[in-house]
């Protein structure tokens, strides 16, 4: 993972976080959880299984395939995204708790988890491919600026003049 570990060591708790593939396997492996082989799959689609606390979370709001229209109460958790790694983590280490997981060779592993600040924020799926075909709601709904008013802090990646006129709205993203 190069310097990622130094990266978020400086970063982690002041700087939000956006961890995708590899970046979300050092937020994981830098809060102490084991990233092993869970069988490769690359380029395909796979269906994610949101948790309680996905469901919730802002960044999956409205993306889940499987609700119910007549059914206002059913939230729904499957969310189909791409999948290109061949490594996954099982169990999510202290300080992290899992937003999503999905099925594999070895057993069900991580898919999105945040730390239990709110300040870092990991995906081991990529949003901004073509497989994830709502890859666009997550990004839209916002990876990148942290809003402590929220009960669910919620990312947005900010734009050069905001970063000129607030240093403070900066994030780190890690890939």
């Amino acid at each position: 993972a190069g310097c990622m570990m130094e990266l978020i060591d400086a970063a982690l708790g002041t700087i939000p976080i956006l961890g995708v593939c590899l970046g979300f396997q050092a937020l994981l492996e830098h809060h102490g959880g084991a990233v092993e082989p869970c069988g490769p799959v690359h380029g395909k689609s796979v269906p994610m299984t949101l948790t309680e606390a996905g469901v919730k979370h802002p960044v999956f709001q409205d993306l889940a395939t499987d609700t119910e229209p007549d059914q206002p109460d059913h939230l729904g958790t499957q969310v189909p995204v791409a999948r290109y790694h061949s490594l996954g983590c099982t169990d999510l280490p202290r300080g992290m708790r899992c937003l999503a997981r999905t099925s594999t060779d070895t057993g069900e592993v991580a898919m999105a988890a945040e730390t239990d600040d709110g300040r870092a924020l990991g995906m081991q799926f990529h949003p901004e491919s073509i497989l994830t075909e709502q890859g666009h709601e997550v990004v839209d709904h916002g990876p990148l600026e942290y809003d402590a008013q929220d009960d669910y802090p919620v990312f947005v990646l900010p734009t050069a003049q905001a970063v000129a006129a607030d240093p403070d709205s900066r994030g780190i993203v890690l890939g």
